[in-house]
């Protein structure tokens, strides 16, 4: 179930400051452009990484905290299911790493500064929150947002949802994002309203299985192969360590 309750302006703000702060060294241009796939490199900067399929599991992925090695120390472990879209496994990877930098408690550090108050609830959609925020960065995401629907609307009085849909792809691709993250990032960026996005997401009038089949057929189209595939990926690094 998506959350429709918006989470003020001020946290996607910290969050952006936080990512500012912390992407060092080779990171730091990936706050000027997209991170995409990079994102699993990041992550396996700071935890080991474990990729495997699960075919008959829709968990996407999750972390182990503290697990020990023969030496002594101790080290995060997160699982990637590779039976998931590639996309899937990027966001997945991205809402993990919030989870490791413990974004949720730097935000409830802050929680006496917003219009809103905060409950144990709400730290799963801050994390998500983080993983759009660094996937799809605000102006990052409304220049090529702005691009699309000019390449799609120009100067139509009125945006047909089939172009909606092909500029969500196009999103898709410049992102590396899922369809549903690029579908709430509309939304949380006040680009579309909650009916539309009900509608977008298979949730209001649309069956999502006819969606789906919108979607394969503008990636075919646009010849973005690299969606809507598992990479069936197993493996794990340094495993003999």
């Amino acid at each position: 179930m998506n959350s429709y309750t918006p989470l003020p302006i001020e946290i996607e703000k910290d969050i952006t400051v936080f990512i500012e702060n912390n992407l060092v060294d080779d990171w730091c241009k990936y706050i000027k452009e997209p991170i995409k796939d990079k994102v699993l490199d990041l992550l396996d900067t700071l935890c080991e990484v474990i990729y495997y399929p699960l075919e008959q599991e829709e968990n996407n992925g999750f972390r182990l905290t503290d697990m020990p090695f023969l030496n002594g120390s101790k080290r995060d472990f997160v699982y990637i299911n590779t039976a998931q879209t590639t996309e899937k496994q990027v966001f997945t990877a991205a809402h993990e790493l919030g989870h490791i930098w413990a974004i949720d408690n730097y935000i409830f550090e802050k929680k006496d500064q917003y219009s809103i108050a905060l409950e144990d609830a709400d730290r799963e959609s801050i994390i998500n929150r983080f993983a759009a925020i660094l996937l799809m960065p605000k102006s990052t995401f409304l220049s090529k947002f702005n691009r699309a629907y000019d390449a799609y609307v120009g100067e139509k009085k009125r945006i047909a949802v089939f172009d909606l849909f092909r500029i969500i792809v196009v999103l898709m691709d410049e992102f590396f994002a899922p369809y549903k993250s690029v579908v709430m990032r509309l939304y949380e960026l006040d680009i579309t309203d909650e009916k539309l996005t009900r509608l977008l997401l298979g949730e209001d009038g649309i069956e999502k299985e006819s969606i789906k089949l919108v979607q394969q057929k503008i990636i075919a189209d646009l010849g973005f192969v690299q969606f809507q595939k598992p990479t069936m990926k197993k493996w794990i690094a340094g495993l003999a360590e």
